[in-house]
């Protein structure tokens, strides 16, 4: 049976709030929900890796608590994710375009977004939670970690959005003295690219 653990981390009270009230959580069968205020119960690597750890169905899923799954969105992930993909709602293709859930199943593009990313339990796939220790690149880990595997990342075509769809500043501008947390995530990337020299990717 496809069961689905879902872990979901929040900034703050206010917004795990939100998201439990305007979610139907009706395909959940295990739910961690998480206010990592100050990132007081570790980086979201070591969240979620708790998380897996704690719970038992057959797909897991981690999602920011600033996404919004509408309809049958929950289930669409988990079904694709049943079949053995690693699947998102948003990701990069080889030529750097973002492709969104909304606009449709998307096969193989090179990494995925961890705002939101479900994998089989038995797939073995892991967080790197020490070495991605922080906010930064943990999704983007376990889909770099499955296309390593040969593992087929998947967008698939359904109503869900990350509602902060950009911290950069407006203009594009991704330079760290504009927005000072730039060189933190940077710092990460850096590490991906360390990590897995032998794949081509685009991260956000």
């Amino acid at each position: 049976m496809n069961t689905l653990a879902l872990c979901v981390v929040a900034k703050d009270r206010a917004e795990l709030d939100n998201w439990m009230a305007t979610h139907d959580l009706s395909a959940v069968d295990e739910l961690v929900a998480v206010n990592n205020a100050g990132g007081r119960y570790g980086g979201y690597g070591h969240v979620c890796q708790r998380a897996l750890d704690g719970t038992n169905s057959f797909i897991f899923g981690i999602c920011h608590a600033d996404t919004k799954f509408i309809g049958s969105a929950l289930e669409v992930f988990r079904d694709v994710a049943a079949v053995g993909n690693v699947t998102g709602m948003v990701g990069r293709m080889p030529d750097g375009e973002y492709r969104w859930s909304k606009s449709g199943m998307t096969h193989s593009p090179t990494c995925l977004d961890g705002c939101a990313v479900f994998f089989r339990r038995d797939s073995g796939l892991r967080f790197d939670w020490q070495r991605f220790d922080g906010f930064h690149c943990v999704g983007e880990d376990v889909a770099l970690a499955a296309r390593a595997r040969g593992i087929p990342l998947v967008i698939p075509h359904c109503d869900a959005e990350h509602t902060s769809t950009s911290n950069f500043p407006p203009g594009g501008d991704h330079s760290v003295g504009h927005a000072p947390w730039l060189k933190d995530y940077y710092r990460y990337v850096a590490l991906l690219r360390a990590k897995y020299p032998q794949l081509q990717f685009h991260v956000s």
